[in-house]
């Protein structure tokens, strides 16, 4: 089973006494700030652009391919993979974020992102979806939950939503509560998507509202669990961004006690927070609405200090991570940019 990486990775391990360290003193004035985001963020989109070739970037992350994946493109010259799909609806999301003058930097990157989506939405509308508790044995055409769930999620596809309900068991699952052994925080996070999916497109279960208030329930237990802080994040993040989504009422009264609960997760961390993980933690704390400005300000300052001088951000020291590192930092600091 592949290890997913793309919005889990949210290694929090970061006290808000160290947060201050490394922020120091305010970047500048708000309005100078300003300016200084959006010069990161040009910079962070002609990186994009220049380490961009047809259907691969320069990053050995995104260009491994899992043993077990064999993912069709049926465009010329294009060899498709999870982790390139990660990329692809990283920038989906960042494309309503971003200016006409943006979008013209990374132009052909948002044209093949665009091209791959339609090309892979007639057959995925009938795919096997991999893994879940009324799937057949995996085949060349299968596919995994997530993935598929965030591909009909990000092209709002009524017949992927209705789609992924054929594997919906009738109390309202597709994995086992167990289904992750390792990553175990996925048992929740992957499901979050299919209910957004179902949400988006208007298409609601029986079960709907006990599936989302399950989450809900199933993150609270986790937070309250032995394991790791990273685990921790990752479920919250993807539990709090599902209640936020529109179409979706149920557990809104559980966002302020979620947040807090992720804010006192960075603080009782002690190491230096990664660009990776700020950007993570500042788009999740931003797009649910989070009202302590200080550690909105202090991850928002703390990404952009941590910024190559060639427009990159990097995941740690490795450079392999560069183009996945960036755009995570994007998403995270056009994030106030979502109505």
């Amino acid at each position: 089973m592949r290890a997913k990486y793309f919005l889990g990775a949210l290694i929090l391990t970061f006290g808000i006494v160290a947060l201050a360290w490394y922020v120091g003193d305010p970047v500048q004035s708000v309005g100078a700030e300003d300016k200084q985001t959006k010069e990161a963020i040009s910079r962070g989109l002609d990186f994009l652009a220049q380490s961009h070739h047809p259907y691969t970037f320069d990053d050995a992350y995104l260009q491994y391919l899992y043993p077990d994946e064999n993912l069709s493109c049926p465009l010329p010259n294009c060899q498709l993979s999870y982790r390139l799909l990660d990329a692809y609806f990283a920038v989906a999301m960042l494309r309503d974020r971003l200016s006409a003058k943006e979008k013209q930097s990374i132009q052909d990157v948002l044209e093949e992102q665009e091209a791959v989506f339609e090309i892979l939405l007639p057959t995925w509308r009938t795919a096997p979806i991999e893994g879940t508790l009324r799937s057949e044995a995996a085949s060349s055409e299968s596919v995994a939950l997530d993935t598929y769930c965030l591909l009909g999620y990000l092209t709002k596809d009524k017949a992927m939503a209705e789609h992924a309900l054929e594997y919906l068991s009738p109390s309202g699952e597709w994995f086992a509560a167990d289904h992750f052994t390792s990553d175990q925080w996925r048992n929740i996070a992957d499901e979050t998507w299919c209910i957004r999916l179902l949400a988006v497109t208007e298409t609601y279960p029986e079960q709907f509202a006990n599936m989302v208030e399950t989450k809900t329930i199933e993150v609270r237990g986790f937070l309250q669990s032995q394991k790791p802080v990273a685990e921790k994040i990752a479920a919250v993040y993807h539990v709090l961004l599902m209640i936020q989504e529109p179409g979706i009422t149920q557990s809104a009264e559980q966002i302020p006690v979620l947040q807090e609960t992720a804010a006192a997760l960075i603080a009782s961390a002690s190491t230096q927070l990664d660009a990776v993980t700020m950007a993570n933690s500042l788009e999740m704390l931003t797009l649910s609405h989070f009202s302590t400005d200080s550690y909105v300000s202090g991850l928002r300052e703390g990404l952009l200090r941590s910024q190559s001088t060639d427009g990159a951000w990097r995941y740690g020291d490795d450079n392999q991570y560069a183009v996945f590192a960036t755009l995570r930092s994007l998403l995270g600091l056009t994030s106030d940019r979502v109505e």
